[in-house]
């Protein structure tokens, strides 16, 4: 193997918390040291038993108690593995790395511990176990090796490619849902490994890729950063494109789009045609600004793909800003803000101290002449009916409106009143989800308001102090907590 790619990462040893995803139950603690098992209507299962645990998602949780055993319980906090059965349990995709630690001989002071690792799946049963003729290789997925035949593991177990290939090395999306198996002149790539494993061989030579980013509806992004080398995945033609790009990041849209970022910039990318550098304002590869090294200009405009007209004596915005509108801000030397669309043509007459670019909404927030921040629509026509010290937007149609003194109301994208003047914090994040709940969650003189986005703004919970909602589906205001339904957690 060359070598055992991100294992302390992908493996997940118990650390306290892991996926997002929805589960039947989640732990808690009054003291920091010790946790509960709570099921989701926030009803204690067990005691303050557990010193560390991760979720082993649909199936239950890996523990350890106070002396430092480890064990897999259920839901229901029931044992699925004994404490003491194993010295080590380790989550990988839906399976279990399991280690019995020989105990070594005290009287030779020479002797080391020797580790015997078996394979389980997520109902503790055994699924590979060392023995003369099995060699299982701890990879970021299991690799059981049986003469010149390697077998790599994924989901409870099942095969995901068999081998008399030497495997050079492993990467694997970070929830498990693709996988790249390298090898000396080609990788194979499998993706949809949630459902039913599609492979994409790839010819390649030798180099190690990561998957850097991907859609599960639409493709994937590997990437070999050593030498610059990208290849796309397109899943509905299970075809790939190579491009030479230097990325640290990639974000792949519903659209088929590749946006990846740079040191110099980011990049459009449609499959098959060459990445397009945006470096401002951008719709997409074929609708941009390509701002110039001069602050001033001139800019080029680029309208269908085509370069259409430039931009003279304006500064645009320095950096690169994916936008909804086909309207853009620029500021004009001496003169203020003004928004121009795609092909070159000023849209709104009036100029403006700041201007925002235009949101999902079809609204800006703008400084006026007097110094006051409004809100506009396309036309150009403010949507609230007074000037305010500060405006938000905060996420969907909703944007908060400061005054004066800094409290601030809410208001949807038509400029009605949503939540009243009054309010003075929003928290680490105003607006918050878990499944299907959206709230809105704000603060007013140091006491929290968690309000229902879907039930016409109700409150659900009010609590002093700074309330967060934790990604496992629970409202928390220190070591006090409550339900998505507001009730406390006893």
């Amino acid at each position: 193997m060359k070598k055992l790619l991100l294992l302390a990462c992908m493996c997940m040893v118990l650390v306290g918390c892991s996926s997002s995803s929805v589960s039947e139950g989640f732990m808690l603690t009054r003291d920091d040291d010790y946790y509960a098992l709570y099921n989701r209507r926030g009803k204690r299962i067990t005691g303050y038993e557990y010193k560390t645990f991760i979720e082993l998602i649909g199936t239950g949780f890996v523990v350890s108690n106070r002396t430092d055993k480890v064990a897999l319980i259920d839901y229901d906090g029931e044992p699925i593995i004994d404490y003491g059965k194993y010295d080590k349990l380790e989550i990988v995709d839906e399976m279990l790395y399991a280690t019995i630690i020989e105990d070594i001989d005290e009287d030779d002071q020479e002797s080391e511990p020797v580790e015997h690792l078996y394979i389980l799946d997520h109902s503790g049963d055994t699924l590979f176990q060392p023995s003369e003729d099995i060699e299982i290789v701890k990879d970021i997925l299991p690799i059981i090796k049986e003469g010149e035949t390697s077998k790599v593991l994924y989901g409870n177990g099942e095969m995901l490619i068999e081998t008399d290939q030497t495997i050079e090395y492993l990467s694997v999306e970070e929830e498990y849902n693709s996988c790249i198996v390298g090898f000396e002149d080609h990788m194979s790539f499998f993706y949809s490994l949630k459902s039913t494993p599609v492979e994409v061989v790839v010819d390649t030579q030798g180099e190690d890729y990561v998957i850097l980013g991907e859609n599960t509806l639409v493709g994937a992004a590997l990437y070999d950063s050593s030498n610059w080398r990208m290849y796309f995945i397109d899943y509905t033609t299970n075809s790939y494109d190579l491009q030479s790009v230097n990325a640290t990041d990639v974000n792949i849209t519903l659209e088929g789009k590749a946006i990846f970022t740079s040191s110099i910039g980011d990049y459009v990318y449609t499959f098959g045609k060459k990445p397009v550098l945006v470096n401002s304002y951008y719709v997409d590869d074929r609708n941009y600004i390509l701002r110039s090294d001069d602050i001033y200009g001139p800019h080029y405009v680029y309208y269908n793909g085509d370069l259409v007209g430039q931009l003279e004596d304006c500064q645009l915005y320095p950096m690169a800003v994916k936008i909804t509108s086909n309207y853009y801000p620029i500021y004009r030397r001496g003169e203020g803000y003004y928004y121009y669309d795609f092909e070159g043509n000023q849209v709104i007459e009036t100029s403006y101290q700041e201007a925002e670019p235009f949101d999902s909404n079809s609204r800006a927030i703008v400084k006026d002449e007097t110094g006051a921040y409004t809100l506009i629509d396309e036309k150009g026509n403010a949507v609230l009916t007074e000037g305010y010290s500060k405006i938000e937007y905060l996420e969907m149609e909703l944007y908060a409106v400061y005054n004066d003194i800094g409290a601030f109301m809410i208001v949807n994208k038509d400029g009605q009143e949503v939540l009243p003047m009054g309010y003075t914090g929003k928290g680490n994040q105003a607006i918050v989800r878990y499944a299907d709940y959206v709230f809105l969650i704000l603060e007013k003189n140091g006491r929290s308001y968690v309000y229902d986005y879907k039930d016409k703004y109700n409150v659900v919970l009010s609590a002093e102090g700074k309330l967060e909602m934790n990604e496992k589906g629970y409202f928390s205001v220190k070591k006090t907590y409550y339900t998505l339904e507001g009730d406390i957690i006893n």
